[in-house]
């Protein structure tokens, strides 16, 4: 997962978090909302390195040959100058809520974990979002529940993002 991930990123291109069609379209639903009104002072201007976005990075839409390579599915919601760190954190949460059915405490640490582990922050420097890793976790769930609305799981990310919020934001 993360050399897959990793190669994604183009280190060589540098873009603004607002140059995304991610935020562009998170901007248009989300807009006005305090979270996002806030997260958007600290990400709008931010400078990063764009990946392919997949939008909808699971487990299930991924084919591993016997061999070893691995063919990723369903790209409807594909970009090619993403948000990096989304697809990764879609594959970890959207997992956990629609396969796992973890609560949002066992997500939180979840995530809390890969955002301290090496390889996500060896892929965080490559992409140049180190430092604001929690924020764009914000902004993926605010973006699945204000653009997404998916019909399974909005409860469960919804509640992940009152708990992230409310925890992430008084630290």
């Amino acid at each position: 997962l993360p050399i897959l991930l990793s190669s994604w990123v183009d280190p060589k291109r540098t873009i603004t978090v607002s140059d995304t069609a991610e935020w562009r379209r998170l901007e248009g639903a989300a807009s006005g909302r305090a979270l996002f009104d806030a997260l958007a002072k600290q990400l709008r201007g931010r400078k990063l390195h764009p990946a392919i976005h997949h939008g909808d990075f699971v487990p299930w839409n991924i084919k591993v040959s016997p061999t070893g390579p691995w063919t990723v599915l369903d790209w409807e919601r594909g970009e090619l100058a993403g948000l990096p760190g989304w697809d990764w954190f879609h594959y970890l949460i959207q997992s956990g809520i629609l396969v796992g059915h973890l609560s949002a405490p066992v997500l939180i640490r979840r995530i809390e974990s890969l955002l301290d582990s090496g390889p996500f922050k060896q892929y965080a420097a490559r992409a140049g979002i180190l430092g604001c890793e929690r924020e764009l976790v914000l902004a993926y769930l605010l973006h699945v529940i204000e653009v997404i609305k998916p019909s399974e799981g909005l409860a469960a990310t919804a509640e992940l993002l009152q708990a992230l919020s409310t925890r992430w934001r008084k630290a």
